[in-house]
Order: C-alpha cells, then sequence, then structure tokens
C-alpha cells in the first residue's frame, strides 16, 4: 500500500515492532507479547496435548482485563493517525470495528484464514447488506470461496514478501525471520553437498523437545536427509541426548542433519523434496509454492483444517496430532512423499500455478478500488487511472460501480488512487515469521508484514 501512495501505520504486539519497523513501516505497540503468550504453560499444554481449553479460558480472562487499556491505546493512536480505512486482521476484529463505528471510517478484515474458517465469518450477515467486506489472503486453487459467500469475502491469494526484501533483511540481520546470511550460507552449501533433503520445523508452535529425536529417526528410517530448524521451541542436536538411541541419532544426525534457528522458506522448500512442519497458514502457502509435497503434524487451532485442505487437494500427508507423532508413520509418510509420482506431479503443477498469482498486488488492487468507490459516494473527485492485468477490467473501477473481486493475476499493476490516502493497519498477535513466503498471518508465523 504504501508503494502504491499511501500512508500506513500498523497497531501490533510489542514484540512485533522490530519486525514492522524493518519493512520501514510506522508501528505502534498497542498489545502483549506474542511470544509470551507461547511460553505459557497452558499454551504449551495446549500444543502437548491438543486441548487449548486452559489457555482460551486464561487469555479470555487476561484479555478482558487488558482490554480496556489495549483498546484506548489503539483508539488514541488511530485518532492521532486520523485513517481513511481500518485495514483489520480476525484477532483485532471486535476493536477494530468499535473503532470504525467511533471515528466513521470504513473498514475492510482481511483474514489469513480459509473463507469458511469462524475467524474469517466474523460480520457475515445472512440475508442483509453487508457489514463490511472480506479480503481472504488465500488461493482458490486450495481453498474456494462458497457462491453464498462471495458477496461479502473476495479470495485474493496468498500474501508473499518479496525476494528482495527478504534477502536484503537476511544481509542485515534485521530479522530472525528468514534467517541470518550465515545461516543461509551453511544452508547452501548443506544443499549442494548431497540429494535434495526435507525440511521438518514447527515455527512459532513450541513442540515438545522430543519430537527433534522422532524427526531425526523418521529420517534416519526413511534413509533422507534433513533440514531441522529449531524455531520457538529452540530444538537442536541437544535434544537427542537421554534418548535409548542416542548415539546411532547423533551418528546419522552429524552425517545427515543440520539444525539452523530459522531458515527463508520461500528459498528453501523448492530445493527440498518434501517438507514437514505444523500447518500454520503461510508455512502452508510457502510449502505449496514450492511444488514439492508436505506432510502436516497439527498441533491445534486451524492447523488440522489445513492439513486436511491439502490432503484434499492431492499434495501432501495430514498426520494426527502431534502429541501422537511417531517416526513409523512420519517415515512412511516421508517415503510416500518421495515416491509417489502422481502426488509430486500434482505438486508440481500447483506450485505452479500458486506462484503465477499476484496476492499481494490483488490485495493492493481490492482495497484501491474500495477506496474510489468510497471516494465517489463521497462525492470527492478522483482520476482514475487503468491497469493492465489478466483479470481484463477487473482492476479498472471506472468501468464498474461495485468492485470486481477474486481477482487472480500474474502481475499486478499498483493503481494510484490510494495516494494520500491513510490506512491503519490491526494485526494484533498475527505475524508469520515462520513462513517468511508469506506476508501475514496468526500468531508468530503471524503480524506484522500484513501492512506490507
Amino acid at each position: 500500500m504504501e508503494a502504491a501512495g499511501a500512508h500506513v501505520l500498523v497497531l501490533t504486539n510489542s514484540d512485533h515492532r522490530d519486525f514492522v519497523t524493518g519493512f520501514g513501516l510506522a508501528v505502534v505497540g498497542t498489545a502483549g507479547s506474542c511470544r509470551e503468550d507461547h511460553r505459557r504453560p497452558e499454551f504449551v499444554k495446549g500444543i502437548e496435548t491438543g486441548d487449548f481449553k486452559a489457555f482460551f479460558a486464561w487469555q479470555f480472562g487476561e484479555k478482558r482485563r487488558q482490554m480496556a487499556e489495549i483498546s484506548e491505546k489503539e483508539c488514541e493512536a488511530v485518532e492521532c493517525f486520523a485513517p481513511d480505512l481500518i485495514y483489520a486482521t480476525p484477532l483485532t476484529y471486535e476493536n477494530a470495528c468499535r473503532m470504525s463505528d467511533r471515528l466513521g471510517t470504513p473498514m475492510i478484515l482481511g483474514s489469513l484464514f480459509p473463507a469458511l474458517n469462524p475467524l474469517s465469518m466474523q460480520g457475515f450477515r445472512p440475508f442483509q447488506p453487508p457489514k463490511h467486506i472480506t479480503l481472504v489472503h488465500w488461493s482458490e486453487s486450495v481453498a474456494e470461496v462458497p457462491r453464498w459467500l462471495r458477496r461479502t469475502h473476495h479470495a485474493m491469494g496468498f500474501l508473499v514478501v518479496e525476494e528482495k526484501q527478504r534477502e536484503s533483511r537476511a544481509a542485515g540481520g534485521l530479522s530472525d525471520a528468514f534467517g541470518s546470511d550465515a545461516e543461509l550460507r551453511r544452508l547452501e552449501a548443506f544443499v549442494e553437498a548431497g540429494a535434495p533433503p526435507v525440511y521438518l520445523g514447527w515455527g512459532s508452535m513450541i513442540v515438545p523437545r522430543r519430537v527433534a529425536a522422532v524427526a531425526v529417526r523418521a529420517l534416519r528410517h526413511a534413509g533422507l536427509r534433513g533440514v531441522l530448524l529449531g524455531g520457538w521451541a529452540k530444538l537442536d542436536a541437544s535434544a537427542l541426548e537421554g534418548e535409548p538411541d542416542q548415539e546411532e541419532l547423533e551418528k546419522y544426525a552429524a552425517e545427515n542433519i543440520l539444525f539452523v534457528g530459522s531458515a527463508p522458506h520461500e528459498w528453501l522448500f523448492p530445493r527440498c523434496t518434501a517438507t514437514v512442519h505444523h500447518g500454520g497458514a503461510g508455512t502452508v502457502a510457502a510449502a505449496l509454492r514450492a511444488g514439492v509435497p508436505t506432510v502436516v503434524t497439527p498441533c491445534g487451532l486451524d492447523q488440522h483444517d489445513n492439513a486436511r485442505l491439502v490432503e484434499r487437494c492431492g499434495c501432501g500427508v495430514g498426520l494426527g496430532h502431534i502429541s501422537g507423532l511417531a517416526a513409523e508413520g512420519l517415515a512412511a509418510a516421508l517415503v510416500r512423499c518421495r515416491d509417489d509420482e502422481e502426488m509430486r506431479a500434482r505438486c508440481s503443477s500447483m506450485g505452479a500455478r500458486l506462484r503465477s498469482e499476484d496476492g499481494l498486488g490483488a490485495a493492493v488492487a481490492a482495497i484501491d478500488r474500495y477506496l474510489a468507490r468510497k471516494a465517489r459516494e463521497s462525492k470527492a473527485e478522483v482520476v482514475m487511472h487503468t491497469a493492465e492485468s489478466t483479470g481484463a477490467d477487473a482492476l479498472d473501477s471506472t468501468k464498474q460501480d461495485e468492485p470486481s473481486w477474486g481477482w487472480h493475476a500474474a502481475t499486478a499493476a499498483l493503481l494510484p488512487i490510494a495516494a494520500g490516502f491513510r490506512i491503519a493497519a490491526l494485526c494484533i498477535g498475527e505475524r508469520r515469521p515462520a513462513s517468511d513466503g508469506v506476508a501475514m498471518s496468526v500468531a508468530p508465523e503471524t503480524a506484522a508484514a500484513t501492512a506490507a
């Protein structure tokens, strides 16, 4: 949006501020630390067991106590910024609605969940005029928007951070989201030294340390090399200590496995024979875009649904909750991903299709059209410019009274209508560093890049 001429302010968690400012965006930290929430024993237990009731009970009580303060911070920042549009993500929905009503400022909901996820359905009112539009940042090649929802929900495609931005941030040491320059050199050397490896990582999910041993054991059973990402759980070779087969695992890991703290998914995944992860929306997007099979080992939340989507499109294997993850089952899934030629062909086709879409350009164009329509409604004088796209006239809002949504294009020209407009982006608890390829999402695979 800033490249299109808009002025953007991002409201997010306190621990996401550096991530956002690294993209040159203005930011206000209005909520607590997402990383600290994930370290809470209730959340860790939820990952271990699949039962998040205790965490949600704590969160509901804690947020209720904090909400007045958070809401006041947000309102002060937004009122001072005086936006023309509020772009909200699902976890900020109630506060965004209050601000929209209080300031008389229109809002858009931008969701990193598929259209039928309850968080994407917020504000949906059957048989009534829509309260707002919802931009669904998923590709319809993976999760379609049902016909009955198309009046309010519009599929944009996945949001991806441009390669130049990823490289510059890694080289400058600006973020752990994309891996450091030194780690990238280690990855390059490891990848080039042998057969394509398997990527294994669970991002912001603080999985039990035994998972590292399960992963190494599975790779050993399958005879595969691997890159194991430490993530927020800080998995490394020390997690193999105390295992009954410690000596064998350590020997295999020393010869065949690279442990890294973080890695650029968009660079690494296409160079792998398969990927294994928790199924966060951003990591799923990067895995499918890579064009290789993926294994989803969900920890909870929306991840089980995402595992089913991966299986439904024939691009991988969805396993059960990570608490039941066993080396034999994971090894079998990896062997299938390596040897199933039909699956690999489907993955290649899906990857090419997703890489041809411009989810970020489509979202900017959709917001641009929305601002143009609002300007016309307020009788503002707006000069429209047409743009070339594979969506024909989809981007030319002078040719239609209502926006044409759901456009996918290989390239997208940014319209200048956004120039001068002010946009407040609320993305509390939603950043997605673990899925570097995706610019927006939920908890640490989840927020700041939203406005990038």
